[in-house]
């Protein structure tokens, strides 16, 4: 009897340790599944949330992130963020296209634009020709009128003059007064002629000549004794040669070099230079005197534009420069800054020109 309990005994414990070893491992193992998946919630939900950074970042407009995540195999996420960062390639692919083509077509755009602008200016420069054209043509039309119903008659008062000074019996004063009545009509007559002269149209001739004397020429028709005494005049011709007409040119540099001792009342430095470039022959007349404001150079070669005060100027001084430079086949240029001076340059072709 004793044996038979002390056996019973033996498996009851046995059976009571093989609970608890059950208890133990299943604890064991919950707390294990428990751990596992709060292990792997936290690795989830951290991928998770980097991808979702990753996807406001884009949304806010930054397409240079890149979602997190292995660049081979995987799990879905893995997969998910490659996906993602294949969608965001893609997306920085097309954007930098289209930038691309924006700035071509900006570029493109500005291009007309410039375009435009420039076509614009030359538009608004071409009706002001026209317009200082046409006020030249009627101007030139009055001045033909205006020369045969005074020249006439001044020529027939020139002859009688002369033959009234012929007379022998004339005496002084009388012939002094005569002689003074001949220069006035004679005055008169240049007056006339000059006027003619600046409002016709230009037919220029062709000849072979130095321009220096032309310079010299063109300074002694215009500096009086009282422009001498408060400017000083340089000069600076190479020996130029050219084939051209020298009326013109005479007349040219006669109106610039004019309207250079206007615009320096107070004295000052005009420069004459006359030099070749190439196949060009250039003329520059400069001065040190009150310059331009920007809106009066605008208008400086149109024809009656004047800044002078009435009876001072007829505004056809720099306008006929410029359709004389047209007639040489050239061109006319004015820099200017006010209260520093101005410098006009004329550059025409060099048909036949050598040094001399």
């Amino acid at each position: 009897l004793v044996l038979l309990a002390s056996h019973s005994e033996a498996e009851r414990l046995v059976a009571a340790e093989r609970r608890a070893l059950l208890l133990v491992a299943v604890g064991a193992s919950v707390f294990l599944i428990v751990a596992f998946w709060i292990l792997l919630g936290r690795i989830l939900i951290r991928r998770v949330s980097a991808l979702q950074l990753a996807m406001r970042a884009v949304e806010g407009g930054h397409l240079d992130v890149k979602a997190p995540g292995p660049p081979e195999g995987g799990d879905e996420l893995a997969y998910l963020s490659r996906g993602f960062n294949r969608m965001l390639a893609q997306i920085r692919g097309f954007n930098a296209d289209l930038t691309g083509r924006i700035e071509e077509a900006t570029a493109e755009l500005t291009k007309k634009n410039r375009d435009l602008e420039e076509l614009n200016e030359l538009l608004v420069a071409a009706r002001r020709d026209l317009t200082s054209k046409e006020r030249l043509a009627a101007l030139g039309q009055l001045a033909g009128t205006i020369a045969h119903e005074l020249g006439n008659p001044l020529n027939a008062l020139n002859g009688h003059l002369q033959l009234l000074a012929r007379r022998p019996e004339l005496a002084e004063p009388a012939r002094s007064q005569v002689a003074v009545l001949q220069g006035e009509v004679g005055r008169m007559t240049q007056i006339i002629r000059r006027f003619l002269d600046q409002t016709r149209g230009f037919t220029p001739t062709a000849e072979t000549v130095e321009l220096a004397p032309l310079v010299e020429e063109a300074l002694d028709l215009t500096l009086g004794t009282e422009a001498r005494q408060r400017i000083q005049v340089a000069r600076e011709v190479d020996g130029v040669a050219v084939r051209t007409d020298p009326g013109l040119v005479r007349h040219l540099l006669t109106n610039l070099v004019a309207n250079a001792i206007d615009a320096m009342p107070n004295g000052g430095r005009l420069e004459v230079q006359a030099r070749s470039e190439g196949k060009e022959v250039v003329l520059r007349v400069s001065d040190t005197g009150t310059g331009m404001q920007p809106d009066v150079k605008r208008h400086i070669f149109e024809a009656f534009f004047t800044t002078k005060p009435d009876g001072k100027g007829t505004g056809l001084g720099l306008a006929i420069c410029k359709e004389i430079a047209r007639a040489l086949r050239g061109r006319i240029d004015v820099e200017s800054e006010p209260g520093k001076g101005s410098a006009f340059t004329v550059r025409f072709p060099e048909a036949d020109a050598h040094a001399a």
